[in-house]
C-alpha cells in the first residue's frame, strides 16, 4: 500500500516497471497528490511477468511536460506491454482499476496491450481529465485517451474536458479505441478536442461486444 503521498517527478510519479522479471499483485495507490510531473501513473511491462489486481484511487495530478530526454508527455496514465528485446518474454497486465482520479494533463493517456496479449479487465471509474495546451514546440497530444489491444475495458462516470482558450491544432477525439473486445462505456461526458473539427467524440476501430449508455457529446 502506498498512501497519503505528495509527489513531484521529472518522470513518472507512481510507476510499476519497466523491469518486470517477477510478478506484481495486490497493490493499492491511494490518496496521493502529484504536482509538476512528466507522467502521473504508469505500468510498463517489458521483461515478462504479470501485473495484476492494482488500484489507483483518490489521486489528483497536475502534469507539466519536461525536456524531451525524460520519459513521459505530461500524460496521466500509461499502461503498456512491450518486449525489451527479441528474446524477452511477453508479460501481462490485468485487473487494474483507476478510481476517483482528477488530472490536469497535456499528453495523451494510453492503454496499450501487445499483439496477441491484450490488457485485460481495465476499469476507469470517476475519472476527470482536463486537457491543457503543451508549451513545447513539438506537440505530441492527439486524443485524450487511447486504448489499443484491450480485452474487457470499462469506462464509467468519466469526463474529458479541453482548454478552449488555447486549442491545439493536433487535438482529436476524446476516446480513441482500437482492437478492443468487451467494451462498456457508461455515463461518459466529453467532446472532440477542436469544436469545429470532424473528429468524433468516441472513435471505434475493430471494437466488439460493446455497450455505450447514458453518454453525452458536449
Amino acid at each position: 500500500t502506498v498512501s497519503n503521498c505528495v509527489l513531484a517527478s521529472t518522470s513518472t510519479a507512481l510507476k510499476i516497471g519497466t523491469e518486470t522479471f517477477g510478478d506484481f499483485k495486490n497493490i493499492l495507490f491511494n490518496n496521493c497528490t502529484i504536482d509538476n510531473t512528466n507522467r502521473g501513473l504508469g505500468i510498463i511491462v517489458r521483461d515478462g511477468g504479470t501485473v495484476s489486481d492494482v488500484i489507483f484511487s483518490n489521486i489528483s495530478m497536475q502534469l507539466d511536460r519536461k525536456h524531451f530526454n525524460w520519459w513521459g508527455d505530461a500524460d496521466p496514465i500509461w499502461l503498456v506491454i512491450l518486449k525489451r528485446d527479441e528474446d524477452s518474454q511477453v508479460g501481462k497486465i490485468q485487473n487494474i482499476l483507476f478510481q476517483n482520479i482528477i488530472a490536469h494533463a497535456q499528453g495523451t493517456s494510453k492503454l496499450q496491450g501487445f499483439p496477441g496479449q491484450p490488457l485485460k479487465d481495465i476499469r476507469l471509474s470517476d475519472v476527470q481529465i482536463f486537457m491543457q495546451p503543451e508549451d513545447k514546440p513539438d506537440k505530441r497530444a492527439t486524443h485524450a485517451l487511447l486504448a489499443e489491444d484491450v480485452q474487457q475495458l470499462s469506462i464509467d462516470r468519466t469526463s474529458i474536458s479541453w482548454d478552449d482558450r488555447q486549442p491545439q491544432d493536433q487535438w482529436q477525439s476524446a476516446l480513441f479505441l482500437e482492437n478492443v473486445d468487451g467494451l462498456s462505456i457508461d455515463s461518459f461526458r466529453g467532446r472532440p478536442g477542436l469544436r469545429r473539427a470532424s473528429d468524433p467524440v468516441i472513435q471505434l476501430t475493430n471494437v466488439s461486444n460493446a455497450v455505450i449508455r447514458d453518454t453525452e457529446a458536449m
